[in-house]
C-alpha cells in the first residue's frame, strides 16, 4: 500500500453544494484556478493554494505559477517558497465552504466546513491511512484495531520484541498488588468489589468482554500479546465456556472505581516505613510527590535509595575540611551568583566567533542574543546535507546543485517523484 502523501502535497478538496456562481466568488490560485485553500501570497500579489505552493521547490528561485493568467508575471523576478507569506483574508473566506474529507476516494462520506477538515483527519476519520506500531504496515484507521488483534500481527512484534523485550513489555504493564485496606471491618470489607480472581477488594477496576471484574493487578497480569481464558473461571461457572479474549478487550469499572476511591488504604511503600494513611484516590499522588520511603534513582551514581536518603547522599561528598581536599559536587547543588552576573553584564566583550571573522563589540548581556539569531560567522548546520559551515554562506549553500544533488539522493524515489513533479 503506497505511503500517506504529505499534508502540503495534497490537492485543494472538492466543494459541496456551491453552484457554479457561487463557487466563482470564492478566491481562486492563480496556478490551478481552483479555491484557493491554504492560500499564500506572492511576492508580487499572486495567490496560490497549498497545494501549488506545496509544489514550489524550496531550494530554488522558480517563476511565478501565476505566468499563465497574469501579465505583470511573466516579468517578474524569481522567487522561494518561504517567501511567500499566507493570505488570511482568502483563508477566512474560505474556512466555512463545506468541502468533502480527502479520504472520500477511499470512503470517507463525512462533509464538513474547511476549518475542521484537518481536525478531522487526524483525530477522527476511520478511512484515513495510519501506520501498524506494531509491524508498521499502512491501513485504514477502521481496521487498525482488528489488525493489532491479527495473528499475524502479533507474531510480527513478538518476532521483533525477543525474550528480553517480551518480558520488559509484561513487566511494564500494572502489575504492582492491591494496597492494603484500614479502617474496616470484615462486614464492610465483604460489601466492597471484589475481583473475580483474587477475592481482594478490586482497586483500579476493570470489566471483562462477558462481565466480571478485575483488580488492576489481575488486569495487569493478562498478557496482552494473546487471547487468554477469564481469570474467574474459577469462581463464575459462566466463565468457564466464555471465549478467550485480550487484554485491551477489557474496559474501566467506572462503579466500582468509584465506590473504591474514598476507601482508606495503607501506602504502597508501608513495608519500608511509611505509616501514611489515605483515600484510595490519592494514593498515586502521594507515591509520586511526597511518600518519603519511595524507592529513587540518584541522577549521579543511579544508585536506588529512598526518597528521604537522597538529600543526604547528594551531599555527603560535601563534608570537607578545605578546598584542596573537596570531594567532587553535583552540578545542582550550585546557585546562580546573581550580584556577580549584574556587575559584569555591561561589560563589552568581543563575540565568541571572532577568531572567524566577526568584528562586533556588545555589552555582554546581548551576546547569547547576537550569537543565537545575528552572527553571520557563527557555524550552523545545512537542513539538506548536515554540512558546518558560516550562516552568511548558508543561504548560497542550500541554493547551490552540490546541495540539491545531495538531498535528492537522500530523498529516494518518493522524494525524487515529488520533486519531478515540481
Amino acid at each position: 500500500m503506497p505511503n500517506p502523501i504529505p499534508n502540503r502535497l495534497r490537492p485543494p478538496p472538492r466543494t459541496v453544494g456551491l453552484s457554479e456562481a457561487d463557487r466563482s466568488r470564492l478566491p481562486s490560485c492563480s496556478d490551478c484556478h481552483l479555491p484557493a485553500f491554504g492560500a499564500f501570497k506572492t511576492p508580487h500579489g499572486c495567490r496560490l493554494c497549498g497545494f501549488c505552493w506545496g509544489r514550489l521547490a524550496c531550494l530554488e528561485r522558480l517563476p511565478c505559477p501565476g505566468a499563465r493568467k497574469h501579465h505583470a508575471c511573466r516579468g517578474a523576478v524569481k522567487f522561494h517558497q518561504d517567501e511567500c507569506s499566507p493570505d488570511q483574508e482568502a483563508r477566512l473566506q474560505l474556512s466555512g465552504v463545506f468541502i468533502e474529507c480527502w479520504n472520500s476516494s477511499s470512503g470517507c462520506l463525512y462533509i464538513m466546513p474547511y476549518m475542521k477538515l484537518s481536525t478531522h483527519e487526524a483525530q477522527e476519520c476511520q478511512f484515513k491511512l495510519v501506520s501498524c506500531t506494531g509491524c508498521h504496515r499502512n491501513l485504514l484507521r477502521r481496521d487498525l484495531g482488528d489488525h493489532q488483534r491479527s495473528d499475524e500481527c502479533r507474531q510480527i512484534l513478538i518476532a521483533n520484541l525477543g525474550n528480553y523485550g517480551f518480558a520488559v513489555l509484561i513487566l511494564s504493564m500494572r502489575i504492582r498488588p492491591p494496597p492494603r485496606t484500614v479502617r474496616l471491618n470484615e462486614a464492610d470489607r465483604s460489601r466492597l468489589p471484589s475481583c473475580s480472581d483474587c477475592h481482594l477488594p478490586a482497586f483500579g477496576a476493570f470489566k471483562t468482554p462477558h462481565g466480571c471484574r478485575l483488580c488492576g493487578f489481575c488486569w495487569g497480569r493478562l498478557a496482552c500479546l494473546e487471547r487468554l481464558p477469564c481469570p474467574g473461571a474459577r469462581k463464575h461457572h459462566a466463565c468457564q465456556t466464555a471465549v478467550k479474549f485480550h487484554q485491551d478487550e477489557c474496559s474501566p469499572d467506572q462503579q466500582a472505581r468509584l465506590q473504591l476511591s474514598g476507601v482508606f488504604i495503607e501506602c504502597w511503600n508501608s513495608s519500608r516505613g511509611s505509616l501514611y494513611i489515605m483515600p484510595y484516590i490519592k494514593l498515586s499522588t502521594h507515591e509520586a510527590q511526597e511518600c518519603q520511603f519511595k524507592l529513587v534513582s540518584c541522577t549521579g551514581c543511579h544508585r536506588n535509595l529512598l526518597r528521604r536518603d537522597l538529600g543526604d547522599h547528594k551531599r555527603s561528598a560535601r563534608k570537607h575540611h578545605a578546598c584542596q581536599g573537596a570531594v567532587k559536587l553535583y552540578q545542582d547543588e550550585c546557585s546562580p551568583d546573581q550580584e556577580a552576573r549584574l556587575q559584569l553584564s555591561c561589560v563589552f566583550v568581543e563575540c565568541w566567533n571572532s577568531s572567524r571573522g566577526c568584528l562586533y563589540i556588545m555589552p555582554y548581556m546581548k551576546l547569547s542574543t547576537h550569537e543565537a539569531q545575528e552572527c553571520q560567522f557563527k557555524l550552523v548546520s545545512c537542513t539538506g546535507c548536515h554540512r558546518n559551515l558560516l550562516r552568511r554562506d548558508l543561504g548560497d549553500h542550500q541554493r547551490s546543485d552540490e546541495c540539491r544533488q545531495f538531498l535528492i539522493a537522500n530523498l529516494g524515489n518518493y522524494g525524487v517523484a515529488n520533486d519531478g513533479d515540481n
